[in-house]
């Protein structure tokens, strides 16, 4: 179960991500990303504090309650704040993604973001 929950999260952090990048204006984009990425070590913070705080009344299910209930909580608040998402039809080509982000001025970038997305996945799920 840790396994398929790792692929899960794996996957779902870096999409997450890029909504977050797409669906702001290009002036507030390295700050969008950066709060969605701290968002994930941020939810293992609260959840860690209340298992250490002894909020949990001494069964640990109630600290999955806890994860399950603050996204419902922040999720009207999410929703005013972001602005309308609008479908936009691009006719980007998606020949030679893999050479782009492997080309030799964009291979360090693309190293950082596969470590940081690892290690970030990777130490979240085996806490």
């Amino acid at each position: 179960m840790r396994f398929l929950t790792g692929i899960g999260l794996g996957g779902a952090l870096p999409n997450l991500v890029n909504i977050a990048a797409e669906s702001t204006d290009p002036s507030r984009r390295g700050r969008a990303v950066s709060i969605m990425y701290a968002g994930v070590p941020l939810g293992g913070a609260v959840a860690s504090g209340v298992a250490i705080l002894g909020l949990h009344g001494g069964d640990w299910h109630s600290i999955f309650l806890v994860g399950g209930i603050m996204p419902l909580l922040l999720a009207p608040a999410i929703y005013i704040l972001l602005p309308p998402l609008g479908v936009v039809k691009s006719e980007k080509s998606t020949s030679g993604a893999l050479s782009r982000i492997l080309a030799p001025q964009t291979l360090l970038t693309t190293v950082a973001l596969w470590v940081s997305f690892f290690l970030g996945c990777s130490s979240s799920i085996c806490s």
